[in-house]
């Protein structure tokens, strides 16, 4: 990777901290969280086409937060090797 895709990573990575930081992001993510699996553990056990609907949105909700998370840890990586290149 050259310096130019780097630096478009460090800063990637740091629109995610901001976004991940963000008090209202905290909140939404754990409001979506608590939500999907409470009602995933409240329904029946004959409800086995809500309860997958609700467990795929889980999913889904999951791997969004997860990649911002990523997004922010592959800025710090790419900002750590612009710092050791750069001196």
């Amino acid at each position: 990777m050259d310096d130019h895709a780097r630096i478009k990573e460090r800063e990637r990575g740091h629109q995610a901290k901001i976004i991940l930081d963000s008090p209202l992001w905290q909140e939404a993510k754990q409001t979506i969280t608590d939500g999907l699996s409470e009602a995933w553990q409240t329904t029946a056990m004959t409800q086995g086409d809500e309860r997958e609907t609700i467990y795929q949105m889980l999913i889904a909700a999951t791997a969004v937060f997860d990649h911002i998370e990523t997004v922010m840890k592959t800025g710090e990586m790419a900002e750590i090797q612009l710092e050791e290149k750069n001196g």
